[in-house]
């Protein structure tokens, strides 16, 4: 599986993902020609979006996707916010399977601010299944009997913010910490994990090589990585 990172953060989310002869883009967040570079200007290649929110740094380019060509699969909310009269803007509905081909996808809520969210779990025809959550508070979702073997999952936060900052409803509400994260992965890990990518780190708040030590003291087999703005990372 090969993850490339578009961006990451409250400036930009978007990511490519290419496994078993798919490229898939999670989330819209980032310029389209940023997206299409990325892929080699190969947009034909691109099999489907999947954004999780109607934020602006998730959804903001949802209609230049419509305008290449490119699937856009994402909740109702974020539709009525983004959207316009395209047969390519698709509605998906929590814990109900859609079928791209051979690809198989389901999206299960979560929660973040007062905003509906999703998080996607990209099922390939190879047997490697992709979870990506970010912008949670926490995830409730038992997601062990599904044998998850990588995750993309945001770890924002592993410090404490003050009560004062004008972020701190945001921050607290709307994204998740480490222990969040953390407890999380230690529920739903098992021997069939292959990678943990960790996304939207905040720059202020959290403290980097304490979130990587924590996350790889879960199973020192799994590859874990921060994901960072214009890298690629290939997990076998």
């Amino acid at each position: 599986m090969e993850i490339r990172v578009i961006g990451t953060g409250s400036r930009g989310n978007s990511y490519l993902v290419h496994e078993g002869g798919y490229t898939v883009v999670l989330d819209a967040g980032c310029k389209f020609n940023s997206v299409s570079a990325a892929n080699n200007h190969n947009v034909a290649d691109i099999s489907a979006c999947f954004v999780t929110h109607k934020h602006t740094d998730h959804a903001k380019y949802i209609k230049d996707f419509l305008k290449h060509g490119i699937p856009v699969y994402t909740n109702d909310e974020a539709i009525e916010n983004y959207g316009e009269k395209n047969f390519m803007l698709k509605s998906i509905q929590a814990q109900k399977v859609i079928h791209i081909d051979d690809l198989r996808v389901v999206a299960f809520a979560v929660p973040h601010d007062d905003v509906m969210n999703f998080a996607y779990i990209i099922m390939f025809p190879t047997g490697r299944r992709l979870l990506y959550a970010t912008d949670y508070e926490y995830i409730k979702f038992n997601v062990a009997p599904l044998n998850i073997t990588d995750f993309l999952i945001e770890c924002n936060h592993s410090e404490e913010v003050s009560d004062e900052s004008v972020n701190y409803s945001h921050v607290y509400l709307g994204h998740a910490s480490l222990e969040a994260t953390e407890s999380f992965l230690r529920r739903s890990c098992g021997s069939h994990v292959k990678s943990i990518t960790l996304c939207h780190l905040s720059d202020i708040n959290a403290d980097r090589e304490r979130i990587l030590t924590a996350i790889r003291n879960i199973d020192e087999t799994i590859r874990v990585e921060i994901a960072e703005n214009g890298k690629e990372y290939n997990y076998e």
